[in-house]
């Protein structure tokens, strides 16, 4: 989300994009070592989205209004190496 709402930050986004990297690869791992998490993922990915969008507002200063309330893509999506909002 920082990303995508706060592209004229340009310092954080390198960084940013190394940590979208490794939490990515963290999840595959998670998840091939938890396949029975599997079921779950919608569930589980609102839950994180709901923590995201909180934590995106408090690390950039933007209102949490300025982010969907919902994710605004699929967590299958955001696993693919090369995606970026």
């Amino acid at each position: 989300m920082k990303l995508k709402y706060q592209p004229e930050y340009e310092a954080g986004i390198r960084s940013w994009k190394l940590s979208v990297k490794e939490h990515r690869i963290r999840a595959r791992k998670h998840l091939r070592n938890n396949p029975s998490l599997k079921g779950y993922l919608k569930e589980l990915s609102k839950d994180a989205y709901e923590e995201a969008r909180i934590e995106a507002a408090r690390e950039t200063g933007l209102k949490e209004e300025i982010f969907p309330k919902a994710m605004p893509f699929h967590f299958e999506e955001a696993l693919k190496e090369d995606w970026l909002p």
